[in-house]
């Protein structure tokens, strides 16, 4: 474990060294923060003082996204294939990679406090709020190695990669509360991790808030599993049947 959040912390800094991961991580939170705050204030619904735990969440899933072409991008780049034969456990080696892409995203933290600030006067914090962004980076970096392992192997899906960032958004309840949604879509929505990390911070009962994180983490279990499944198909199609095209 120590080793992955290394390798992480490496891969982290390499990508805010990188304008475009810098400016997502910063710039995606803020203006999904202040549409949202336009859209409440125009409905007249109160903005709320703890607006910035539902930006930053979003930010993260921003960033996440961008793991979607982050082991291409490694083929681009002509390094991929040398991952790929390292002598550590590709779990390691890509599980780093695609958290560094979700952890990139708390960077967009100090100006949501700054913007929530600016709009309300008044920051709220609660142990539910800090239980919601660790639980939902949790989510986001089971989620991030899904879809770049499947990414990767379907090397034509990256064609619909600006459809991963929205339908998330709308549905893990950042938008739009969840028992709101059609039962079908609602169905689906509790599928993703993020879904039950992003209502620890809509609840003030600790009994709620705890089996909340409890499905979150179990769900981001189910997804790992998954993200492990297809990294070893990949490092198959790489070793044993020579499909995947690493240079």
């Amino acid at each position: 474990m120590t080793r992955v959040l290394t390798m992480t912390a490496f891969h982290s800094r390499q990508l805010l060294r990188t304008s475009f991961f810098l400016h997502e991580s910063l710039l995606a939170p803020m203006a999904f923060m202040t549409l949202l705050a336009m859209g409440r204030r125009a409905s007249g619904v109160d903005v709320g003082t703890d607006l910035w735990v539902t930006a930053t969440t979003a930010g993260l899933w921003s960033t996440t996204t961008l793991a979607v072409g982050i082991i291409g991008f490694q083929r681009h780049q002509g390094t991929l294939e040398h991952l790929v034969l390292t002598c550590r456990p590709p779990g390691v080696v890509f599980g780093a990679l695609t958290s560094a892409a979700a952890a990139i995203g708390l960077a967009g933290l100090p100006g949501c406090l700054a913007l929530q600030w600016a709009l309300t006067r008044q920051v709220s914090t609660s142990w539910q709020a800090v239980t919601s962004i660790a639980a939902s980076g949790v989510a986001c970096a089971a989620s991030a190695a899904v879809l770049s392992s499947f990414f990767v192997l379907v090397r034509s899906a990256t064609v619909f990669e600006p459809l991963v960032l929205l339908p998330v958004w709308l549905l893990s309840g950042l938008t739009v509360p969840v028992d709101a949604l059609p039962s079908g879509l609602a169905l689906v929505a509790r599928l993703h991790p993020l879904t039950s990390a992003v209502a620890i911070a809509h609840t003030t009962e600790a009994t709620t808030s705890l089996s909340l994180l409890g499905a979150s983490l179990v769900t981001s279990g189910i997804w790992g599993v998954l993200a492990a499944a297809l990294s070893a198909r990949a490092h198959r199609a790489a070793l044993v049947h020579g499909t995947l095209g690493l240079s």
